[in-house]
């Protein structure tokens, strides 16, 4: 004869074959149930498990919190140049120079009285304007423009190098370096 081997079962398993036993028991007047029913409400179980849950919600709040604010767009400098307001033949334009190019914009009004700016994009009228700009606002000084185109790529390098330097998380005082040496080539070129 074999002796009998009982099968493994798992921790859930062998719970479960208890429970039914304690219940079958009860219904069959075995035992008595009331002092065990009242040792297995659960309710400090519960209580523990309801504070995890507590705790795992307000991490996910932070972790929601966080993840709005790096998704949040940031604002980067593209171009930096100088713009100047110039009224001719009852228009107003809009120059704006850059360190690569020049640009000239007509700034117009639309029924409802909104402002719009159109790009001139016509080259003679772009040449045009350009030689008046040079004949009557600048005088026809080369030495001004040269500076002023100066000035303007020293910024421009002055930013590049900011915004590296803002890459690589640098400290406040190489950031306020750099903010001081733009703000004084922003009022070398406002003086010019």
């Amino acid at each position: 004869m074999t002796e009998f081997q009982p099968k493994p079962q798992t921790p859930e398993q062998v719970d479960e074959g208890l429970r039914n036993a304690f219940r079958q028991a009860i219904k069959d007047g075995v035992m008595d149930a009331t002092p065990y029913l009242k040792q297995m409400t659960y309710k400090s179980d519960i209580e523990k498990t309801e504070a995890e849950i507590k705790v795992l919600q307000k991490k996910l709040e932070l972790l929601k919190e966080i993840e709005t604010h790096k998704s949040q767009p940031r604002m980067t400098l593209k171009n930096s140049g100088k713009f100047e307001v110039i009224s001719y033949n009852d228009n107003i334009y809009y120059r704006l120079e850059y360190s690569t190019a020049i640009f000239w914009y007509m700034r117009k009004e639309d029924d409802n009285g909104a402002i719009l700016l159109k790009q001139i994009a016509d080259g003679e009228t772009h040449r045009l304007l350009e030689g008046l700009w040079f004949n009557e606002i600048r005088k026809g000084n080369r030495e001004i423009m040269f500076n002023t185109q100066k000035i303007q790529s020293e910024i421009d390098e002055l930013h590049k190098k900011f915004d590296v330097l803002q890459s690589q998380s640098a400290t406040s005082s190489e950031l306020n370096s750099v903010r001081r040496e733009l703000n004084i080539a922003y009022e070398k070129l406002r003086k010019n």
